[in-house]
């Protein structure tokens, strides 16, 4: 399976349409993988709304971030996948805040620390929203750069997935 993937500046990706196909039972998800994690590093899941997790065993023991929307409703949304999160055993998920796009200036946005304040978690960022990023990720380029105002809290995302897959001496895999 992981020879028939699509790559993407050297990272497979198994792609999924959940509009156009059928969704696979929680057991097929899971054995795609264990499958995956069994030749690959780092297997990374975009779990939307989070619904798998509950039913995938696997997923549960992973690292999780949540981008969380800086707005009101969009931190209400964070608070209560991070308290599902917590009733399905996960650890403590890494919150990256996300400025909304689309909002009139000065309106709807909740600022991080605010945000922190609410969530009682640290909150990375705020990733800005970008016209750019957005079409170049559309268009299949990828993330062709990070805008200025988003490098910080991208690059302190990618220090913490970092420390969560470098081996720590002395210990198995299996103990990560």
């Amino acid at each position: 399976m992981n020879h028939e993937l699509m790559m993407w500046e050297g990272v497979r990706v198994l792609p999924y349409d959940p509009w156009s196909a059928r969704q696979p039972d929680w057991w097929e998800v899971q054995a795609a993988i264990r499958a995956l994690a069994e030749t690959n590093d780092v297997v990374i899941v975009d779990a939307g709304q989070g619904g798998l997790i509950e039913t995938v065993p696997d997923l549960r023991s992973g690292m999780q971030v949540i981008a969380a929307e800086l707005s009101v409703m969009g931190l209400a949304r964070a608070k209560s996948h991070r308290s599902r999160l917590d009733s399905w055993g996960c650890e403590a998920p890494h919150i990256v805040g996300v400025e909304p796009r689309g909002a009139p200036r000065g309106r709807g946005h909740v600022g991080i620390g605010e945000a922190q304040d609410y969530l009682t978690a640290t909150v990375l960022g705020p990733v800005k929203p970008s016209v750019n990023l957005c079409g170049d990720v559309l268009e299949g380029l990828g993330i062709r750069s990070v805008t200025k105002g988003s490098r910080k809290a991208v690059s302190l995302l990618a220090d913490l997935v970092e420390q969560a897959i470098r081996p720590v001496s002395g210990a198995s895999r299996k103990d990560r």
